[in-house]
């Protein structure tokens, strides 16, 4: 290894050996290198073999120039070139490659020549590692900014103490601003862009989460550049110093005005719907009501002709009056009911025996409705349940007691989740074995086995104690009880 020449221009070189400057050199952890005028290598040290891989010896006796990577060879020559014209070069960068093939990214120092030497000097370091370092943390921060910019969302960095914003993100697509103009905005201009109804509220809570520590958390509508206001979902989180005081915030803000006009939208569309809704229900409540009047004048009208009949052709009318009048009273409970679609079981046949006791003059016959208070039918049930009932009470009260003065009647109602079962029964003379709905000419029994068929049901009849009518209607037939829901 040839030493380095006597004619090397070292400053305070009077007070340093030869030998002394040589061992730092072979010391240093810099890659050194002496150069002539030619472009010979005088000298290497060591850091070389540390950093290259190959030794001393082996990067000499090939080209130096081949080491350097292709694409750097013709600028690393010109620096060397300028460097005995007295230009110095700082921070030059370029690449050899190793002994193992891979390239060593080399940070040098080239200073200026003097005239009189023919020596130049160079000092480098291997920043490999931090170049590999800088590539990977531009890649995170390329990656971070892309996601940052396609979140949809601001991001911001508050300093309390200074009041200046950090702004990332998708500043223009939500503000309308560019980076460079919304990276001026300060905490005061913030202010100064939420609307004025909203301004004292975001201001009240930011300084309140400041000053307890706690999330910051708020919508306000926000100024774009074009003047209009945007609504703004705004969550931030203090971050306290040594002094377990807030100095930085860290928060998003993001433009939720489409969904905030959904809501307005939707509220809008409720609004309309319960207010269609009401016009409904006082619709209905009309059309209940006309259906009842109209029930009741045809109910009259009966009434006023049978007074012009014989009293069989009376008892006939006085039967379809009732009948009449057991529908009316269910267009009657759905009128002034809030529930259009159902009405109380034992609230209606209380009003329909009740009826028909006025009716037939039977006071002394009591009527018993035990029905739970509770059960509701729907409408397309309660009819022919009323029909029913009509017609099987006012048999009993025409026929039961007849040599009686007294007697009871019994109507009941059940439901469960098999289905429903409505029962009429009495403690009269009992029903002949040789009457059955199937044999009977007369038309209340046969009105109720059609009706009984019409709503899917069965019907039994027993004469063991009086006269007990059951009919039992299973779950999968006509709209359900509210009991039998509730049990479901």
């Amino acid at each position: 290894m040839e030493k380095p020449s006597a004619a090397i221009d070292i400053t305070m070189s009077h007070q340093l050996s030869f030998e002394e400057v040589t061992t730092f050199f072979e010391l240093s952890l810099d890659l050194i290198i002496l150069s002539d005028r030619q472009g010979s290598i005088r000298y290497i040290n060591p850091a070389w073999e540390k950093s290259l891989g190959w030794t001393r010896a082996e990067i000499l006796e090939q080209p130096f120039i081949e080491l350097i990577h292709p694409d750097d060879r013709e600028r690393s020559r010109r620096v060397f070139e300028m460097s005995f014209q007295g230009q110095e070069h700082a921070y030059f960068e370029n690449r050899y490659r190793g002994k193992d093939g891979i390239y060593r990214t080399l940070l040098w120092t080239v200073p200026a020549v003097p005239p009189h030497s023919q020596l130049s000097y160079a000092s480098a370091r291997d920043r490999t590692e931090r170049r590999r370092t800088d590539d990977l943390l531009r890649e995170s921060e390329e990656r971070y900014r892309i996601v940052v910019e396609n979140s949809g969302q601001l991001i911001y960095d508050y300093d309390v103490a200074t009041g200046r914003i950090i702004w990332m993100g998708a500043i223009e697509q939500i503000t309308g601003y560019s980076p460079q103009e919304f990276g001026q905005m300060n905490i005061d201009q913030w202010a100064d862009h939420l609307h004025p109804d909203d301004r004292e509220q975001a201001v009240r809570l930011l300084d309140e989460a400041m000053h307890s520590r706690t999330q910051y958390l708020v919508r306000y509508r926000f100024r774009h550049k074009l003047g209009h206001y945007l609504h703004i979902s705004d969550t931030g989180l203090f971050i306290s110093s040594g002094e377990n005081q807030a100095h930085r915030m860290l928060g998003t803000m993001s433009d939720v005005t489409p969904v905030v006009t959904y809501e307005q939208s939707l509220r809008e569309s409720e609004a309309q719907l319960r207010s269609s809704l009401r016009d409904k229900e006082v619709l209905l409540r009309e059309i209940h009501h006309r259906v009842k009047n109209n029930l009741q004048i045809i109910s009259s009208l009966l009434n006023l002709q049978a007074s012009q009949l014989d009293e069989q052709t009376r008892e006939l009318f006085r039967e379809s009056r009732e009948r009449i009048r057991s529908m009316a009273l269910i267009h009657e409970q759905l009128y002034s009911s809030d529930n259009f679609a159902s009405i109380r079981v034992a609230e209606y046949m209380r009003q329909l025996t009740t009826n028909l006791s006025r009716s037939y003059g039977r006071d002394t016959t009591a009527v018993a409705v035990d029905i739970a208070p509770d059960i509701t039918i729907d409408i397309d049930l309660a009819i022919p349940c009323g029909l029913i009932v009509n017609e099987l009470v006012s048999n009993a009260m025409k026929y039961a007691f007849v040599d009686r003065t007294s007697g009871l009647i019994s109507v009941g109602f059940t439901s469960d989740p098999t289905g429903c079962t409505l029962s009429v029964a009495d403690n009269g003379c009992g029903l002949p074995e040789s009457i059955t709905p199937a044999t009977v000419r007369t038309l209340g029994l046969q009105l109720v086995d059609t009706l009984v068929n019409q709503i899917g049901g069965t019907m039994s009849i027993d004469r063991t104690h009086g006269t007990a009518f059951t009919i039992v209607r299973p779950l999968a037939h006509l709209p359900a009880t509210t009991s039998e829901r509730d049990s479901s």
